[in-house]
């Protein structure tokens, strides 16, 4: 199977050859080593990957950073990479979010803990200075409660983005391949108008050849003398178009 793949991707090939700037070949090599290490073998399919991002370019766009010679390597995915950059950022709010609840949960478990543990060993001699801890702590855990609250709701915001940029993510992706499939449409239609085109000026070409040769024997029969006419003496010009046949 792994041969019947590799014969089939050699089908599928064209070997193909361009003149490259010296130095920037030479930069190209370095950074292949660079990426791939030294003995790599990645020159030719490297040049493909680029080729195959150039085309899944927009093309409008990619023609003014070609003009402003700004890198166009995943252009059009600018705007998903800032979404995702905003994914992330909204994705560690979240989690340090939930790292402060985890803790305010801990101590508010550590307080009930101690809480309960106070009121095994209350003795009447100590009781209303107990009262006052319990007092004290409940107010304190019910603040952090009250925290938590506001914690969570901000947690469920943040989701509510998170799933609407997620959604915006799905619709340019979605956008990128749709333009990708329209600007294959248009080559194929320019290659096919242009073959009709070129069949046209072949048969008009063809046509303006058989109107010369045909004003050129006119213009000899004028020259010939009614002798030459009665024996048949016409030129080879005019022989040729009374046997169906023209220099085309």
């Amino acid at each position: 199977m792994k041969n019947e793949k590799s014969n089939k991707d050699k089908k599928n090939t064209k070997a193909i050859t361009i003149r490259i700037d010296q130095e920037t070949l030479s930069k190209y090599d370095e950074t292949l080593t660079a990426v791939y290490g030294k003995n790599h073998r990645k020159k030719s399919t490297s040049i493909e990957t680029l080729l195959n991002q150039f085309n899944n370019q927009n093309t409008k766009q990619l023609k003014q950073y070609l003009e402003q010679d700004i890198p166009i390597i995943n252009l059009c995915n600018e705007t998903i990479d800032e979404y995702q950059a905003q994914l992330q950022e909204k994705n560690n709010e979240t989690q340090s979010l939930k790292n402060i609840i985890d803790e305010k949960a801990k101590h508010i478990e550590t307080l009930e803990s101690s809480q309960k543990e106070n009121k095994e060993i209350l003795n009447d001699k100590h009781h209303q200075e107990m009262q006052a801890i319990e007092t004290k702590y409940t107010d304190e855990i019910q603040s952090l409660k009250n925290t938590i609250q506001d914690k969570e709701q901000t947690i469920k915001d943040k989701d509510s983005t998170i799933e609407t940029l997620s959604k915006e993510i799905d619709r340019l992706t979605d956008e990128l391949n749709q333009a990708s499939k329209d600007i294959r449409s248009a080559r194929n239609d320019y290659k096919h108008s242009s073959e009709n085109l070129n069949k046209l000026h072949l048969e008009y070409n063809a046509l303006q050849n058989k109107n010369e040769n045909y004003a050129v024997a006119i213009a000899e029969l004028k020259k010939m003398s009614f002798l030459e006419k009665l024996f048949n003496k016409y030129p080879d010009s005019v022989k040729e178009l009374s046997d169906g046949k023209d220099s085309s």
